[in-house]
């Protein structure tokens, strides 16, 4: 997603350094490295999973053969950590879900 420009005009994704690590503090609910590139303000978790969710559905049916079984497996187990530690939230079902179908998907 870095520095990809949507239809609503805005870019999401991580920048320069705030990849790379947290920031010392980080706001209750934010994205820790992510950003709306237009205005510079971080995006909260549950901005983040309506975007995600957005975007899943503007390319819903549409398959890319990516990712290697090892990691699928790998995205998998990261997503499962992302739904556990964010369970009540947006974030953490929209992981939940995902990790559900690539488990299904890989047959585990």
């Amino acid at each position: 997603m870095a520095d990809d420009i949507y239809d609503d005009g805005a870019t999401y994704g991580p920048t320069g350094a705030e990849h790379h690590h947290l920031p010392d503090s980080v706001a209750p609910g934010q994205a820790a490295s992510l950003r709306d590139h237009a205005t510079g303000r971080p995006l909260t978790r549950d901005d983040l999973e309506a975007f995600l969710r957005t975007r899943m559905a503007a390319t819903a049916g549409e398959h890319l053969p990516l990712l290697e079984a090892g990691e699928a497996e790998a995205v998998a187990a990261l997503l499962d950590e992302l739904a556990a530690r964010h369970p009540g939230e947006s974030l953490g079902r929209l992981a939940r879900e995902l990790v559900d179908r690539l488990y299904d998907r890989m047959g585990l």
